[in-house]
């Protein structure tokens, strides 16, 4: 694991729970779903960039 990346996050899961709130589609359930995917994408960007900064290092 990188040592920047939070070792909680679990993309399967962030997506299991994506899924079963998509089969929810009361109010509650989809404020939870956009809560859940803005937290994955935030753990996607900061992954990506910190994978984007070990390449440029090594590069050097």
């Amino acid at each position: 694991m990188q040592s920047g990346t939070n070792p909680s996050f679990d993309a399967m899961q962030a997506l299991r729970v994506i899924v079963k709130l998509e089969d929810t589609p009361d109010a509650d359930s989809a404020y939870l779903r956009r809560l859940v995917v803005a937290d994955a994408k935030l753990h996607i960007e900061a992954a990506t960039a910190e994978n984007a900064s070990e390449e440029s290092q090594a590069d050097a």
